[in-house]
């Protein structure tokens, strides 16, 4: 709150202000966590849309394809990064 010469004053702040900041904070957290949730569905989902990328594949591309696989993870690799990602954030940051 400001005083008579535009300074802020905290004396004037009362329970009911702190209240109205935690309550604002609260819901913004709730919020973030439910577009991280929802983040995440969209990233499992598309995978599963996907069909695992080796579907109409030659015979020589899939072994060619399952070795670079083996060697760097794949797509699974890249979808549980993002996924742990999302949940670095929503653990240690939100919370």
């Amino acid at each position: 709150m400001l005083n008579n010469r535009g300074e802020f004053n905290l004396a004037v702040l009362n329970d009911y202000h702190f209240s109205q900041v935690f309550f604002v904070a609260g819901h913004l957290a709730i919020k973030m966590l439910i577009y991280l949730d929802q983040q995440e569905e969209i990233i499992k989902n598309s995978y599963d849309k996907s069909g695992h990328g080796q579907i109409g594949m030659k015979e020589e591309n899939k072994n060619e394809q399952d070795d670079l696989d083996l060697i760097c993870g794949g797509k699974e690799a890249d979808i549980a990064d993002s996924i742990d990602r999302l949940n670095y954030i929503r653990d240690k940051e939100l919370i």
